[in-house]
């Protein structure tokens, strides 16, 4: 199973897409956002960067 803290890459673009995503879902964005920038790590920026849709939906999918 894929950890989202490893996936974790480009965090402010994740942040912009998570707020964007986040008109269709009830949470809160912010929490998401810092979380995700306090765990990420320099391996996955690749990951992200390829694929940010994929990369919300493993997101999405754990919350």
């Amino acid at each position: 199973m894929l950890n989202i803290i490893e996936l974790a890459a480009n965090i402010e673009r994740l942040c912009v897409l998570t707020k964007i995503a986040s008109k269709f879902l009830i949470g809160n964005v912010d929490h998401i956002c810092d979380k995700l920038r306090r765990h990420s790590t320099p391996h996955c920026r690749s990951t992200f960067a390829t694929n940010p849709p994929v990369f919300l939906i493993i997101i999405f999918a754990q919350l």
